[in-house]
C-alpha cells in the first residue's frame, strides 16, 4: 500500500549520488535501502510536526495566560497555524533524538 507522505525512492537515490557519493558509478544502493531512508525520513518528518504543534499549543498557553483579557479570552495571533518559528524552536532536540 503506497503511502502519500513517502518521498520516492528514486528522489532519494538521485540525492545520494549527487550530493552524498563522490564516484557514483562504483557506489550501489539497494532499493531495500532506499525504502528504508523514506520510511525513516518519512518518520522524522511526522515527529517534527508533532513536536512543533505540541510547542505551538504550549506557547498559545502561555500567551493567553500572560494576556488575558477581562472576560478569561486570550488573543494569539494565528492561533492555529503551525510555523517556521514552531519548528525552529524543536529543531535542535529532534535532530539530538534522532
Amino acid at each position: 500500500m503506497p503511502d502519500d507522505r513517502r518521498i520516492d525512492p528514486t528522489t532519494i537515490a538521485r540525492l545520494f549520488h549527487t550530493v552524498s557519493f563522490p564516484d557514483p558509478d562504483n557506489t550501489r544502493i539497494t532499493k531495500k535501502t532506499l525504502e528504508l531512508v523514506s520510511e525513516y525520513i518519512r518518520l522524522f518528518m511526522d515527529e517534527a510536526i508533532v513536536r512543533a504543534d505540541e510547542y505551538r499549543v504550549e506557547e498559545k498557553k502561555r500567551l493567553t495566560d500572560s494576556y488575558e483579557t477581562g472576560e478569561g479570552v486570550g488573543l494569539v495571533e494565528g492561533g492555529g497555524v503551525l510555523d517556521v518559528k514552531h519548528l525552529e524552536a524543536i529543531a535542535g532536540l529532534l535532530v539530538l533524538d534522532f
